[in-house]
């Protein structure tokens, strides 16, 4: 109902979306919210990143993920393809950051990490 309530109840958007979690590459036995994954950012880190997709596993085996990780950097892993899309299409930016789902982009071109092709 949560998910529910960012997308359609916009007054309230940033209040709902305090209360939602998420799996993380950082977080490997529990869940995080978007303020905890800020206050891990690295410095020079402009966006938030995440990737959709079915399962843990099938993210974490993404090439672009798997990337971005390794390079020291958290990715968020949304579970629920075609709600939680557009779930975080609502969400837009958080704190003054970006959200960058990691399967749109192309070329991903960050400190650490030399511009990763994605293969969506």
């Amino acid at each position: 109902f949560l998910k529910m309530g960012v997308h359609q109840d916009e007054d309230n958007r940033t209040d709902i979306v305090r209360l939602l979690r998420f799996h993380s590459s950082a977080k490997k036995d529990g869940l995080t919210s978007l303020d905890e994954y800020v206050s891990r950012m690295k410095q020079d880190q402009k966006d938030l990143y995440y990737f959709v997709g079915k399962t843990v596993s099938e993210i974490e085996q993404h090439g672009v993920v798997q990337k971005i990780v390794e390079a020291g950097y958290e990715a968020l892993y949304v579970l629920d393809p075609p709600f939680d899309k557009t779930m975080m299409y609502d969400i837009e930016k958080w704190q003054d950051l970006s959200l960058a789902r990691l399967c749109d982009i192309q070329t991903v071109s960050i400190s650490g990490v030399q511009q990763v092709e994605t293969k969506s």
